[in-house]
């Protein structure tokens, strides 16, 4: 078996705020929102994310991420 990608899942109450701050500061692009499911997934190069708001199958009051995120890039100085 071979793994191919990884695409995380972060959730927010402020899904519009969130496409903004990666797709206007990081250079993400949005390539699918569905307002009605409150979800959407931004990519970059090799790298995916999807966002999304609470709902009924998951509980969110707070953040509840305990790790890092590292994008490796050739020039982060322009990132």
């Amino acid at each position: 078996m071979t793994l191919s990608s990884l695409r995380p899942l972060l959730r927010t109450h402020q899904l519009d705020e969130t496409i903004a701050f990666y797709t206007q500061l990081i250079g993400f692009t949005l390539a699918e929102k569905n307002e009605e499911w409150g979800w959407a997934s931004l990519y970059k190069d090799n790298v995916a994310i999807m966002v999304a708001t609470p709902n009924a199958h998951f509980p969110f009051d707070q953040p509840l991420f305990t790790g890092s995120f590292y994008f490796t890039t050739d020039d982060v100085d322009t990132l």
